[in-house]
């Protein structure tokens, strides 16, 4: 049992929450809970993060098994904030989201501040000014 299954399946356990709870939260089948339990199965990205939000715990627990210190963990009014940002980004984005933090995870502060930079580039351009008119 991966280690992630064996945190899913104790945080599942310790509060009692059976898999069909969980799978209908993730509207997801219960067996592909099973699968994230018994079978090595991963979720992906979207998934990880209602996972954590359901537990309220951070992927990183989910994932490595320890949480930041305090002073990195959102509060849950803050969490819950993020939360509703997130669920108001366009579908496209949403699934764009997860691999943006991936990648911009892998790179350095210069190559971050680039791309930050290029972003704000971007929402210079005319067609973004005449959505923020209307």
């Amino acid at each position: 049992m991966s280690s992630f299954a064996a945190r899913l399946k104790k945080l599942r356990n310790t509060r009692n929450v059976t898999q069909q709870d969980l799978a209908d939260y993730l509207n997801v089948t219960r067996p592909t809970i099973a699968g994230y339990e018994t079978k090595g199965k991963e979720p992906n990205y979207n998934t990880l993060f209602m996972i954590a939000s359901y537990f309220d715990v951070s992927i990183d627990y989910l994932l490595i098994g320890r949480e930041f210190p305090d002073s990195l963990n959102p509060s849950s009014t803050e969490f819950d904030k993020l939360y509703e940002d997130y669920m108001l980004l366009k579908p496209k984005t949403r699934t764009v989201f997860p691999l943006l933090i991936e990648r911009t995870g892998k790179m350095d502060d210069s190559d971050v501040n680039r791309l930050l930079e290029y972003a704000s580039l971007l929402l210079c351009q005319p067609k973004y000014h005449s959505q923020n008119e209307k």
